[in-house]
């Protein structure tokens, strides 16, 4: 047998028993970079601010809100149940077993939805699954939930059945609502909001 075929496999075995026994935050295995581009152009990676208030509303379990804002931001105004960690802090193994929950979606948040993202692919990059983006973050949750806009008289029943889940919702949250759509509205917003199609393995 070659002498340096020889001690070539016996340090590839040798590697391979290191690695056996090294705990598992210290491996790096980082997503293919083809295979990352493909998942930053699919556009399952968003939650509405809908489908959240939605969530919390009904005490969804099989979610975990991260707001990636910095300290100062998450203490002056943060959605509820959120966990705090920092954009610049994600890629701690502190922070770890909270990304790699199985069964949960982690659903990024900022002010607008640009931190949310870089979580989000730094995420991907380390083949953490079932990540997600708040689309449009803080901003468009005050929009939408906190101070919904009544459509137009002219708008699809639709628009007023959302308008309604959102005046609704914003009452929940604490939030004082310009008009009630009933003379009394519900404690709890009864819409169902309809989910888009995602991928059927990891999430995005």
């Amino acid at each position: 047998m070659n002498i340096r075929y020889a001690f070539v496999s016996a340090i590839a075995i040798l590697l391979g028993a290191v690695l056996m026994f090294l705990p598992e935050k210290q491996i790096k295995i980082e997503k293919d970079p083809v295979d990352l581009l493909l998942a930053i152009n699919d556009e399952s990676r968003w939650i509405s601010t809908d489908e959240l208030a939605h969530s919390i509303v009904e005490k969804d379990p099989y979610f975990l809100l991260i707001d990636v804002r910095s300290g100062d931001e998450y203490q002056n105004f943060s959605l509820p149940g959120s966990l705090h960690i920092p954009l610049d802090s994600i890629q701690s193994p502190n922070y770890l077993p909270y990304l790699q929950q199985e069964g949960l979606r982690k659903i990024f948040y900022s002010n607008t939805s640009a931190k949310a993202t870089q979580a989000w692919v730094l995420s991907k990059r380390r083949n953490l699954s079932n990540i997600y983006v708040l689309e449009g973050g803080v901003n468009r949750w005050a929009e939408t939930i906190l101070n919904p806009v009544k459509p137009a008289s002219t708008a699809p029943q639709e628009e007023f059945d959302l308008y309604s889940f959102r005046v609704a919702a914003s009452q929940y949250f604490g939030n004082s609502a310009e008009e009630t759509v009933e003379s009394e509205a519900p404690k709890k917003p009864m819409i169902q909001v309809s989910r888009k199609k995602k991928a059927a393995q990891g999430g995005c």
